[in-house]
């Protein structure tokens, strides 16, 4: 009974099955090689309507009709589908888009372009090749745009600028720069006082978004005057100077002034410097820092230099290089010359020698101080003739000079003058009077020339007249007249005195 129902379920089945459908997708070839703007048909021999899709058509293109295009070089497929009797079919064909053959390159990989110009991209293209097939890209437009190979600098930084030709691809790192134009100091002169330290003055670049490196270097055209010392200015000398700027090529130029230093009295004040002493002497100069076009001079000392120098020498000796302008008419110009009081203060079993020399290093005058002081000492001196037609050379009566200084000394010292500074001879007696109000007062110093031809006097005042003989009383006019006039006075009453003691006789 079973057997039977099995056999009748299966003769049922078979009258009861659908036909099956043919896929109505015949096609002659399934790959296809075009090239780049090329196109191709797909070969089929199907009777349906067919429906084709690119599923890349960035490198191949399909129409409606089954028509290839080349876009660009690649590989993609075209889908084919068809539909019977709600019944889909499809099939793909392999599509290989061949690029152009040639080559296509750019003649430089890197570029600098300049804002607000242009530049003209310069490359190698086959013959074979059609540059307008050319596609043009940034990938930065705001930096740079492209147009048919046209490059436009629009703002600073970079971008890729990339042509493509069909699977040909040149590419290029350009970048927009701000080229330096020039540069300036801010400001552009400046003046400092002698010694004094300034921050070099900031910089002015055009345009100011500049690009380019701004790595300067910097020199000065005389450092006697300015001077960079850590990357600052220094004032070390009285003058004018310049300061260079440059960057590459391009230069600035800073204009400085150093004026000297002013007292409270507005002298000049100028600094002596040392050589730091050798073999128990001292040079002290004042080099080149001084233009000595002033009236007046406040002259100082480098006192710490000198006490240093003082401690490692029992008996020392300071030599001074004057310039002329300083001591030209007995040291005019020269308002202050004073030696510190500090000085004086080592000397308590010690001698110090100052001597002052002019330019051709010739001696004018050596002081000699061996004791401590309290006080200040002005080193200016003047030693000049007396002249003739003076109310003092008739006090005098013979050839004679004045040594004068600027105070009283401390105490009693000694000075040294060379004898040709007075016109004197190796036998000849000098005799030294000091003025008191305008008149000689022997001192009784009378004195030769040594076998250093130099004259040592010892000195406690300001104001000497230098002879070369003494001062006889009958040389002396007012002590003349006196003793003429005492005569004349004792003879008259003499007189007086006798014709009374005559007629008193005669009247006897």
């Amino acid at each position: 009974m079973k057997i039977a129902l099995v056999a009748l379920s299966v003769f049922l089945g078979f009258f009861n099955e659908t036909p099956e459908i043919e896929n109505p997708i015949v096609l002659n070839k399934t790959s296809y090689e075009l090239s780049v703007d090329d196109q191709v048909h797909i070969l089929h021999s199907s009777t349906e309507d067919l429906v084709f899709e690119s599923l890349n058509p960035s490198i191949a293109s399909v129409s409606t009709a089954g028509l290839i295009s080349g876009v660009s070089a690649g590989s993609t497929q075209i889908k084919i589908t068809a539909s019977v009797e709600d019944t889909s079919f499809e099939a793909v064909v392999d599509v290989l888009v061949k690029g152009p053959v040639g080559e296509f390159k750019f003649k430089q990989n890197e570029f600098y372009l300049i804002r607000d110009l242009y530049y003209d991209i310069e490359y190698t293209l086959s013959p074979t090749l059609d540059k307008n097939s050319i596609s043009w890209t940034s990938s930065d437009p705001s930096v740079a745009r492209v147009e048919n190979g046209r490059v436009y600098g629009l703002k600073i930084g970079s971008t890729l600028i990339r042509g493509t030709l069909g699977d040909l691809v040149a590419e290029m790192q350009l970048s927009v720069t701000v080229p330096l134009e020039s540069v300036s100091f801010n400001p552009s002169s400046l003046t400092m006082t002698l010694e004094d330290t300034l921050e070099i003055p900031s910089l002015v670049y055009v345009p100011y978004d500049t690009t380019s490196s701004k790595q300067v270097a910097y020199s000065v055209s005389n450092p006697t005057i300015v001077d960079l010392v850590d990357g600052k200015l220094v004032a070390m000398g009285v003058g004018d100077a310049e300061v260079y700027v440059s960057i590459g090529s391009i230069k600035s130029t800073l204009n400085v002034r150093v004026n000297p230093k002013k007292s409270e009295t507005g002298s000049e004040i100028i600094t002596l410097s040392s050589d730091g002493g050798l073999n128990g002497v001292m040079n002290l100069s004042f080099g080149q820092k001084y233009e000595f076009s002033s009236n007046k001079y406040d002259v100082l000392f480098p006192v710490d230099e000198i006490l240093e120098f003082l401690k490692s020498n029992d008996d020392a000796k300071i030599r001074i290089v004057l310039p002329d302008k300083l001591l030209s008419n007995g040291m005019a110009k020269v308002d202050s010359f004073k030696l510190p009081a500090e000085v004086f203060e080592p000397l308590v079993d010690q001698l110090l020698s100052i001597e002052i020399a002019d330019k051709s290093n010739k001696t004018l005058i050596v002081y000699h101080f061996d004791r401590v002081s309290s006080e200040n000492f002005n080193l200016k001196f003047s030693l000049e003739p007396i002249e003739e037609t003076a109310v003092l050379y008739q006090k005098i009566g013979a050839r004679s000079y004045r040594l004068r200084f600027a105070n009283t000394a401390p105490y009693s010292f000694v000075v040294e003058i060379p004898s040709s500074a007075i016109k004197s001879t190796a036998s000849q007696y000098h005799f030294l009077y000091k003025l008191e109000k305008g008149s000689p007062d022997d001192t009784n110093q009378m004195v030769q020339v040594d076998e250093n031809d130099m004259i040592r006097f010892k000195i406690d005042s300001k104001d000497y007249a230098i002879t070369f003989s003494r001062i006889s009383v009958s040389n002396n006019t007012g002590v003349i007249v006196g003793l003429l006039a005492l005569v004349l006075t004792v003879s008259i009453s003499y007189g007086v005195y006798y014709f009374k003691v005559i007629k008193k006789r005669r009247n006897v």
